[in-house]
């Protein structure tokens, strides 16, 4: 009868242990499932400078320190970047090409990989690396090397939504419009931008405005030139549903840069030509913003002077 009741009081023992270690594994598994959820998502800076400056063109660069070339930059943040996010950002690499991969939020892989030329074995797309991050809104800055420079692609990392540019995108303040100018005059190959995004609640990439490409006919269409600055010419753009695309009348051999927001819906930018003896562009100024009236909403563009411009800066 003793005996019985020592093995009773033995198991019920083993019992509770077992209970309690299984208990501890459950809450060091839940607690280090919290802990790497944090792994797969990008952290906001402590400073809040680094926000503000990626509402002007010239500073919404990646961040490297002063002296470095252009792309001597992007392979440092590229490297600065992917030691920050190593569950976040990975290379594959075989015998002949480095594929980026990056982990999206909801554990799928995107997979960039190198294009070789079959014929001539030189690359068509040499190579992909993240230069810039934008943790307000989840998402990173992809540069993809091509042999005429570079390509960039915006890649949100909770909808997997992306987005090829010509250049460095400008956001506002609020991170739900953005801007991507581009002047390349110089290069043959290259593209003159002037286009704005919107990013919806789901986290896609709308085009509300292309200034190049003529896509849609407008509510009202003027030319754009900014030859005649002391008569401002206006192009309104229709965006009750923004997801269409709408495009104001732009000349092609125009560039835009240096684009700053002043608010959420204003961005002042120097528009360019080649002049006459194709060295020094013209500089001209432009205005973009969103105009909200009682039965109608429009984005414009609009010659500004000199003057005005710098007033706006200040």
């Amino acid at each position: 009868m003793v005996s019985l009741l020592r093995t009773a009081c033995s198991f019920t023992l083993l019992f509770v242990l077992i209970l309690g270690l299984t208990a501890c594994l459950h809450t060091d598994i839940s607690s280090h499932e919290s802990d790497t959820s944090t792994l797969f998502k990008l952290q906001p800076s402590q400073n809040p400078l680094d926000a503000k400056r990626f509402l002007a063109q010239t500073s919404a660069t990646p961040i490297c320190p002063n002296g470095l070339s252009y792309f001597t930059c992007e392979n440092y943040a590229a490297t600065a970047l992917h030691q920050k996010y190593p569950h976040i950002i990975y290379d594959i690499s075989n015998q002949t090409v480095k594929s980026l991969v990056i982990r999206l939020s909801s554990g799928e892989m995107k997979v960039y990989r190198p294009e070789i030329n079959s014929s001539t074995k030189e690359c068509n797309v040499c190579g992909f690396q993240v230069i810039i991050e934008y943790p307000e809104i989840q998402s990173l800055l992809i540069a993809k090397a091509v042999p005429e420079g570079r390509r960039y692609i915006l890649l949100n990392l909770d909808s997997g939504a992306e987005l090829e540019m010509s250049h460095y995108p400008v956001f506002n303040a609020s991170f739900n419009y953005f801007a991507v100018l581009n002047s390349a005059l110089e290069f043959e190959a290259g593209e003159n931008d002037i286009k704005l995004y919107h990013l919806d609640e789901n986290r896609k990439f709308n085009l509300i405005l292309d200034g190049l490409t003529a896509q849609q006919p407008l509510k009202r269409t003027t030319d754009i030139s900014p030859h005649a600055v002391n008569q401002p010419e206006i192009i309104d753009v229709d965006v009750n549903h923004e997801a269409e695309i709408h495009t104001p009348i732009w000349n092609p051999l125009w560039g835009a840069a240096q684009g700053i927001w002043l608010d959420d819906m204003q961005l002042v930018f120097i528009s360019m030509r080649n002049s006459d003896d194709e060295l020094t562009p013209q500089l001209h100024y432009a205005r973009l913003h969103k105009v909200v009236t009682a039965s109608d909403q429009y984005w414009t563009i609009e010659s500004i002077s000199e003057k005005a411009y710098l007033e706006a800066l200040n």
